[in-house]
This record gives C-alpha cells, structure tokens and sequence, in this order.
C-alpha cells in the first residue's frame, strides 16, 4: 500500500509561500501557549491541591515507588463502591523527565505543560499536512489558535489531570484520522496519545475505544483493497505494516502495564471498579439524553460553550435556547451534506474526516447522557473532549465546503487569491495568539485563593524546621485540607524532607507515605479560617499568614488567616486526621 498523498489543490502545487506561511503560524500557536505560561508563572501560579499531588507523585514513582494508579476521582464522593481513581499513572512517568530538571518545582511543572500542549500542537500541523496538504494544515492552526481562546486562560498552563489532556486528544483525533487514511507514521504517536488522554480521564474512555476500534476496521479493509490492487507490493507493505502494528503494540503494552499490574494485583482492582461505576453510576440516576443533545446544542448553538473562555457550572448548565437548536441543526446538516458531497465525487479523505467527527459527537452525546444526575457532573473538567471536537468539526465543515466549491468563476478567484487568504489566516492566527497570552490571569484558577499561603510556607516553613523528619503533615480547616497540604508536602520532599500522611490520605499519595507513630520528628499542622484562630494547646507556631489585601472578601475571609505550627509526635492523637475530597 503506497505512503498517503496530502491532497492537492486544483493546480496540483504546493507553493513554497504557504509552507513558510504553515511554519510560522506552528511557531505562533506554541509561542502562545508559551506566553500563557510564562505569564502565569510571573503572576504567581504554584502548584496547589491535586497539582501538588500530581508532583509529589511523579516524584515518588522515579525514585523507588511508583504509581499504579491516576488521580483520585472525585466522583467516590456520590458513588457508594469505594474508592477508584482515573485509569492509569501515564502523566506521572510523562512529567518526571522536564519537570525533574526544575527539581520537581511549580517551574518544572509548568514546563511541563508548555512542553506537553506545544508537541500537540505540532503534532496536530505534522499530521494535517500529511493529509490535506500546508493550506489545510495553515487552516488548522487558525482553529486550534482559537480553540486555545475558547479553553480560558487556564489550561494551557495547568498540569490537573482534566486539563492537561485536552489538547492531547485534538491531536489523537487527528491521528485516528492520519491511521483511517493508511499513514503508518500514526500508529506509533497514536497509541501513545490516545493511552495518554485516557488514563488522565475517564472522559475520554468512551470515545477512544470506539473510534479506534472503527479506523482499525476502516484501516484492515483499505489493507485489503490494496493487496487486491497491488498483489506484487503487497509483501514489501506488509511487512512495513507489521513493523509499525509491532511498534504501537509495543507502546500500549508498556504504558498499559502499571493499569495491568494494579488490577491483577489491587484488591479491589481499579479497572473493576471503574467499570462498576459505569455500569451502576449514581444512586441520585443518570442525566438522560436530553442532557446530553441539550449540552450538543449548547456547545454548537448560537452561544458555543467552547468559545467561552469562563465556562463555568451555569454555562455548562444553561437551558439551549431555540435559536441554540437551529444553529446545531444547520451545522450538522451542512456536516453531513458535505460528506456526501466529498465521498461521492469530492476528496474522500475529507467524507472520513467528517465521519470520524460526527461518530465522535454521537459516542459524545451518548457519554454525556451517562453522567450521573450529581451537581459535579455539570463542572466543565468533565466536558474536555468536547472542546476539541468542536474546534475540528467547524474546520472540516468549512474547509469542505470551499472544496466542494463548484463554480468555476469561484474557483478560479479562490485560487487566484490563495495566498491573500493563507496571509490573512496567518494573521488571524497572530490576533488569536495575542488574546492568548494578553488574556492570561490565574484570578480564576482553581485554587487561587491559597497562592499566596503557598508562596509564603514555600518560602519560610523548611528554614523554620529543626531536622529533615519523618514529620507528619496534618491540616485543619477548609484551606488548609483542601488546598495547602499537598503543597507542603511537595515542598517538603522535593528538598529532601521525609513527609509522612494520614492513612485517609493514602489514596491520594500513595501508602508509601503512611505514617509510622514509632519514627516521628513531630507533627506540622495547618489550619486555615476560624480552624486558625484557636491555639492548638502545645503548638508551636512557625508561620502566621493574613489574607491578602488585593484579595476579595468571599473566598478571603472565610480562607484566612493560616497558621502553621510545629506540635510534638506525643500530640499524634490529637490532631484529627481528615480526608480531603479531591480529584476531579
């Protein structure tokens, strides 16, 4: 089976203009998800809550006890069977290389982050233009420069589980495409990117194993045909193919194993419990298919949820209006009608584009239906993979139509003015990519609130220390449980400290870090808000923190002040040991 062709334009050239062009918006989008970065870092970001535990465990599992496990789901909170966690530690192996040349710090993490979402990035124009050419892959970068907009000022550099995974998944949906087309060159990243969307949410589960399972197939009867057509080639293309099938092979098995080896081993596996909940969900019952078509004519209506860069509970939760419908409506049918058009006599890779998306959408709607009828289940963390699909679909949709063009006189101007239109994409690319970086605050991240306690125990608690420990790390008070212990641990191992934990919090950093009552230096407790301002009667205290000036009174007063004292390993009974609800 001969290497897969990009598609042509009318004239069959590929100006070398464009690809200059194509190159230079690659370098624009990742230099705004770099911007994003580096201006979050200036204002302040740290890793705070689930982040921290993300740290604390890519550090442990490079030095001697790694994980089997993802981040702790939230959804335990509702579930009633117990504890389970997303499917698997891929992004701990992932980030303990950048993020351990920084000494496993913020700096490291968010490293991270920019190098994560800037090799999707490049991945995603790697793969378009093996498909359909530097036009189509110039075009491609507009949309994933405004889909950076539309996620919010927070993703690009946050390394939580549900957000570093989105815009993994806009490249696996251009390498399930790339595999669908015969392009051996995806196997390989697909297997991997795919591996990494899923493990890091659940979200993503129901969509991968679907649609790998239809570009397999898709793929096994193009093999066919080829064989068919090109019998004496066919030796020679088998071979290549069953080094590439080994490969990718190869690396599920690999970043599958740990998942493997905590089912066959775990009591009770997570797998098993994983699909327990899917198959029970909640006892409050699922949301419906009118959740689930309501949320579709939310994210493609008139008011796209996925432009919105403050997507929140209410405009996850927002009644889609009339117009909302219509909107969906006209989209989906224009969607359909030019896969008809292309898979009859237009460009077919164009028709299996737009199917790939569409199935996507239905196994979308579907998955959203599931959810549970809990609160939570409208927060924006669980919607990822809808942002990209939506990005994708208004690019195929649209570039399909201009290739569908059949007017003569309108094929002749589109080509007569081709590099007018790429110079005008390049520079929308360029505005979307200023409003990236231009609108990057950390006001709203999740967390915010403790930034400044963080930054202030980073800086003060270990000087204050009189030993590298065992000490146990304890929290009292909303803060305090739900935002500053994992930080303090994070700080505290990654300069060499021994943190030790309650049991209770075992599921969110590991047993290796139970604590043993027998080998305690002593006790650091943090309390936050009203937990704060009563002594804990033997406490010595290390570090007092007020709220904040420039901080608004709703979360700030209610938060602060934090204190952190220093109690002895005899007062171990006294500090109450409290599970923080994490996870997402």
């Amino acid at each position: 089976m001969a290497e897969p062709q990009p598609d042509r334009d009318a004239a069959g050239t590929r100006p070398r203009v464009t690809r200059v062009l194509l190159w230079l918006a690659v370098a624009i989008v990742c230099l705004a998800v770099v911007g994003n970065v580096v201006r979050a870092s200036r204002q302040g970001w740290v890793l705070e809550s689930d982040n921290a535990a993300i740290a604390v465990n890519s550090f442990d599992t490079v030095h001697g006890h790694p994980r089997l496990l993802g981040v702790h789901s939230s959804a335990v909170s509702y579930a009633g069977i117990g504890d389970f966690w997303h499917p698997g530690p891929l992004e701990y192996w992932v980030a303990a290389l950048p993020a351990g040349l920084f000494g496993w710090s913020t700096a490291g993490f968010l490293f991270t982050a920019a190098l994560l979402n800037g090799a999707a990035v490049i991945g995603v124009a790697v793969f378009a233009r093996r498909r359909a050419g530097d036009g189509f892959a110039l075009a491609t970068m507009l949309a994933t420069s405004v889909l950076l907009w539309g996620l919010g000022p927070e993703v690009p550099h946050d390394i939580w589980n549900p957000h570093i995974a989105v815009l993994p998944w806009l490249l696996a949906l251009m390498l399930l495409w790339s595999v669908g087309e015969g392009d051996r060159a995806a196997l390989v990243p697909l297997a991997f990117v795919a591996s990494f969307s899923v493990q890091n949410h659940f979200s993503y589960l129901p969509l991968v194993g679907p649609l790998t399972v239809a570009v397999l197939v898709l793929l096994r009867l193009r093999l066919r045909a080829a064989r068919r057509e090109a019998p004496d080639r066919w030796a020679r293309e088998r071979r290549r193919w069953l080094v590439a099938a080994g490969a990718a092979l190869g690396v599920g098995v690999l970043v599958w194993s740990p998942v493997v080896i905590q089912q066959l081993t775990g009591t009770p596996g997570n797998i098993s419990q994983l699909v327990r909940f899917v198959r029970q969900g909640s006892p409050s019952g699922r949301r419906g298919f009118g959740w689930g078509i309501g949320r579709l004519e939310g994210f493609l209506g008139a008011r796209p949820v996925w432009l919105d860069r403050n997507a929140g509970f209410f405009t996850i939760s927002r009644l889609p209006s009339t117009l909302d419908a219509l909107v969906t409506a006209v989209l989906l049918a224009a969607a359909v009608a030019v896969l008809v058009h292309h898979a009859r006599r237009g460009r077919p890779a164009i028709a299996r584009l737009l199917g790939l998306l569409l199935g996507a959408l239905v196994l979308q709607v579907i998955a959203t239906a599931s959810l549970p009828r809990e609160i939570s289940s409208s927060l924006p963390y669980n919607y990822g993979p809808w942002w990209p699909l939506c990005a994708l679909l208004w690019l195929a949709v649209i570039w399909g139509a201009v290739q569908a063009t059949s007017f003569e006189r309108a094929r002749r101007a589109l080509a007569s003015r081709r590099v007018l239109f790429q110079a005008a994409g390049l520079a929308a690319v360029v505005v979307f990519a200023v409003a990236v970086v231009a609108g990057t605050t950390i006001a709203n991240d999740h967390g915010h609130e403790a930034f400044p306690a963080i930054r202030r125990i980073n800086a003060g608690l270990r000087s204050r220390l009189p030993s590298k420990g065992p000490w146990y790390v304890a929290a009292q008070g909303g803060l305090a449980i739900f935002s500053l212990q994992h930080p303090v641990v994070l700080d505290l191992v990654r300069h060499g400290y021994d943190a030790r934990i309650p049991a209770e919090n075992e599921i969110y950093l590991g047993t290796f870090r139970r604590v043993d009552p027998r080998h305690l230096a002593g006790i650091i407790l943090v309390t936050s808000g009203a937990a704060a301002e009563t002594p804990h009667p033997g406490a010595k205290v290390l570090l007092r923190i007020e709220k904040p000036a420039d901080m608004p009174p709703p979360p700030g007063e209610l938060a602060y002040p934090v204190v952190v004292s220093l109690l002895p390993p005899d007062r171990l009974a006294s500090v109450t040991p409290h599970t923080a609800p994490h996870g997402s």
